[in-house]
């Protein structure tokens, strides 16, 4: 029996049979038509409950994201700010992304990175590339702002950081080349 989604009658006359598909996926209960209850089976709820217990608040990118606000403060909100552009920016100064699809990648797929460029927000869902490389690019294009990135990024502070995080020391001039393309 494969079900995604069965009805709570169901659920009673064939719980034995719906739990054993708990294996394979989450099994939603509905009442009345509408979601009621979720049934997952013990792997996925531990796997989940590690997410849940998600706390970066001691890995060094939590100090990096306090420096950014504190120094280069920009503004703040839902999507691609120009603050998570900034971010995004540092962490390619930081580890060096090829161009913006590998940066995509490690955003959709690290959620350390994730966090760091959401402002440690409550976990967008990762942005699509060329929102991502539109939103770069126009930060990119703003002189004052970039400036005041370089700057950021070249305090001693801030270089101890990211070699802290993996980091390497890198010409910060020539960091951003790769992310301009198209």
């Amino acid at each position: 029996m494969r079900n995604e989604s069965v009805g709570l009658v169901d659920l009673r006359r064939n719980l034995s049979a719906l739990l054993e598909t708990t294996r394979l996926q989450p099994l939603m209960v509905h009442r009345y038509g509408t979601p009621w209850a979720y049934v997952v089976s013990d792997a996925q709820w531990r796997q989940h409950r590690v997410q849940l217990e998600f706390d970066p608040s001691g890995h060094p990118l939590a100090r990096l994201q306090q420096l950014q606000r504190d120094l280069l403060p920009l503004a703040e909100g839902s999507g691609l700010s120009p603050a998570a552009c900034a971010r995004a920016l540092i962490l390619q100064a930081i580890y060096g992304f090829d161009d913006i699809d590998e940066l995509h990648e490690h955003l959709c797929f690290d959620r350390l990175l994730h966090w760091f460029v959401d402002g440690g927000g409550a976990g967008a869902d990762p942005w699509q590339v060329p929102e991502l490389r539109q939103a770069i690019t126009a930060f990119m294009d703003d002189t004052p702002a970039m400036a005041a990135l370089f700057r950021l990024l070249g305090r001693d502070d801030v270089v101890a950081i990211a070699v802290a995080c993996g980091g390497q020391r890198r010409e910060t001039g020539a960091v951003f080349k790769a992310m301009t393309g198209p």
